[in-house]
């Protein structure tokens, strides 16, 4: 089964959330924003196959570099789908 990571990036914390491919949250959580308390947050979690995203901003580089070093398994993805996303909300409005 996939799991899906999603972080909410502040400068001080990270919102984590965990969800299955049905969509229910298996797990919420606030750590610092560091990538060791990040790993850590995610290496309790009985999974081993997950996809993390987070938005493109400051910490991005950083985040990315951080997490694949520390065997989080991220790969590069284009945002595109995001901006499409964006777009037609926008234009509904």
């Amino acid at each position: 089964m996939d799991y899906f990571v999603g972080l909410d990036v502040s400068l001080r914390s990270i919102a984590v959330c965990v969800i299955d491919e049905g969509g229910k949250a298996i797990l919420e959580r606030s750590v610092a924003c560091e990538i060791d308390d990040i790993a850590g947050c995610l290496s309790n979690l009985p999974i081993e196959n997950i996809r993390i995203g987070f938005e493109a901003g400051a910490m991005s580089q950083h985040l990315f570099f951080g997490l694949r070093a520390a065997g989080c398994g991220l790969r590069a993805a284009g945002c595109g789908p995001l901006a499409s996303t964006w777009s037609v909300w926008k234009r509904g409005k």
